[in-house]
């Protein structure tokens, strides 16, 4: 090993040591500048006061509606399953009409290979 190889490390390694102190004196810099930043006009102002954490103990209000009573909620029920057979009856007469289509169409455009 030559005597000069580590003198040569050395050298790197100050070099490397030089780079990345002027690297974290510059990123500790540009951050200084952004508590200058100035907010949008349209964000409305902070309060004076941070708003009080609710207590564990409370309880939600009461609610105003009424839960659904048998009849009505097999007569939603009812409504879904026809909209439900409906939309798959209609599916399914288009799934037909476009496999037909599709059937009728595929030999008509296909042309004879030449042998």
């Amino acid at each position: 090993m030559p005597a000069g190889s580590s003198r040569s490390d050395g050298g790197r390694l100050c070099r490397l040591a030089a780079a990345l102190l002027v690297v974290a004196c510059a990123s500790a810099g540009c951050t200084s500048h952004l508590a200058d930043v100035a907010e949008p006009a349209a964000v409305p102002a902070r309060p004076a006061v941070a708003p009080a954490y609710p207590a564990v103990n409370d309880m939600p209000a009461t609610r105003d509606t009424k839960p659904l009573t048998a009849e009505e909620r097999q007569r939603i029920s009812d409504e879904l399953s026809a909209i439900r057979d409906r939309q798959q009856a209609e599916t399914a007469n288009a799934d037909a009409a476009a496999s037909a289509a599709g059937a009728a169409a595929t030999p008509a455009a296909r042309k004879p290979a030449p042998r």
